[in-house]
């Protein structure tokens, strides 16, 4: 069926309810590799295969790596979807909020689904970087109608500081875009 991105060009962008069903999938994915001390590293459309209109799989683990309490050097993911605490560590090294990393690039997966496009997606590259190591939130552009669910979730994964960003657990269990309370 192809990846995740190639189904979001086919239909512009997803809705709420099928942007959930897949979070929930990818979230599902992240849990079980934190819980293993893995950190994918490279979450985007691009790397999730669709295995058919209902379900996915995480893929592409090139940039994976295990976390210890030594901390790991780790490779930088895709700009766009990359966390200010991967731009900011000099010598690539990351030590204990290592699995906030993949936490970001969910957030910024989600924003590729919802609005068709990656967050800061009309920002170069390099300006990119620039903003978000300066720990600013990336730019994108919710539909009027997007849910506060959905806001909120996005508000908690592109939390800028590390330790204060939830693990996949945290949300797959209380926040209210995943559990679709109200």
């Amino acid at each position: 069926m192809g990846t995740l991105s190639t189904f979001i060009k086919q239909h512009t962008r997803l809705n709420e309810g099928l942007t959930r069903q897949f979070t929930i999938q990818i979230l599902e994915g992240v849990k079980y590799l934190h819980e293993n001390n893995i950190l994918h590293l490279d979450i985007k459309g691009t790397n999730i295969l669709m295995v058919d209109e209902s379900n996915i799989k995480l893929t592409d683990f090139g940039l994976s790596t295990i976390l210890n309490e030594e901390g790991v050097e780790a490779e930088r993911g895709t700009t766009r979807y990359m966390a200010p605490e991967m731009i900011n560590c000099p010598d690539g090294r990351i030590f204990k909020h290592g699995s906030s990393l993949d936490i970001w690039s969910v957030g910024s997966t989600v924003v590729e689904m919802i609005t068709g496009s990656p967050p800061n997606s009309t920002t170069a590259s390099a300006n990119v970087l620039f903003k978000i190591a300066m720990l600013q939130r990336p730019k994108y552009e919710l539909s009027i109608t997007a849910s506060k669910n959905l806001r909120d979730f996005l508000e908690k994964t592109f939390t800028p500081e590390a330790e204060q960003r939830p693990s996949a657990e945290d949300l797959l269990r209380e926040d209210k875009f995943i559990t679709g309370s109200l």
